[in-house]
């Protein structure tokens, strides 16, 4: 079973931002965290529920995630479609993410 990997566009913004912020200290990690996060969100193609259950009672779907490096990938998956849609990109640093939209 292999599924389509989506971005929402806020997931593509969020992970730019960081990237971007890293690149200007550390441009070495911010490779290796593009690399991370890459590597984690292709791995979810033929296994997402590999991963944890952040939100069963959000209004978009249960939300899932992972973690690749220093960052959690927020995702939904649509069984019916077979695509996984990347909705937030947090470091783990940062507070619970938001999702009603």
């Amino acid at each position: 079973m292999h599924f389509k990997i989506s971005w929402a566009g806020r997931a593509r913004i969020e992970m730019s931002s960081a990237i971007a912020y890293m690149a200007e200290r550390d441009p070495g990690w911010a490779s290796t965290c593009r690399s991370k996060i890459s590597e984690r969100s292709d791995a979810l193609k033929t296994a997402p529920y590999v991963s944890s259950i952040f939100r069963s009672d959000s209004p978009i779907g249960e939300i899932r995630e992972v973690l690749a490096g220093g960052f959690r990938i927020f995702f939904t998956v649509n069984e019916q479609r077979k695509i996984i849609t990347i909705r937030r990109i947090f470091h783990v640093r940062q507070a619970d993410p938001d999702f009603e939209e």
